[in-house]
């Protein structure tokens, strides 16, 4: 019997199917690479796979001081949110002076 593989990667729909099902039980790391191990793929393989399904959360980083990384992308969208503007040129500010606006924002600005 032989089993329908999706495109060429020779990854079988029912191998897709539980790699998706198990993963959004529990969407982080660990589920990747037991999945990984489970069906003998590589780490990165899986994760392209849960990506092309439109299921896969990307992980946040941990910085140096233990917190978590803020993207700027995140950063303009609590400034657009808190002005009621839409301004996506912010992105290219630096990081800095979008934290610094956010702070100033979030001080003095009401919530629109």
């Amino acid at each position: 019997m032989s089993e329908v593989t999706t495109g060429s990667s020779g990854y079988p729909e029912t191998i897709v199917t539980r790699m998706i099902e198990e993963y959004q039980k529990a969407p982080n790391r660990d589920t990747v690479e037991n999945l990984a191990d489970l069906f003998d793929k590589p780490v990165r393989g899986v994760i392209a796979k849960l990506v092309q399904a439109g299921v896969y959360i990307k992980q946040t980083r941990a910085t140096k001081s233990k917190g978590e990384t803020v993207r700027k992308v995140d950063i303009v969208s609590a400034i657009q949110e808190r002005t009621g503007m839409e301004v996506p040129s912010l992105e290219k500010a630096s990081k800095q002076d979008l934290e610094k606006l956010e702070e100033f924002l979030r001080k003095y600005v009401q919530m629109v």
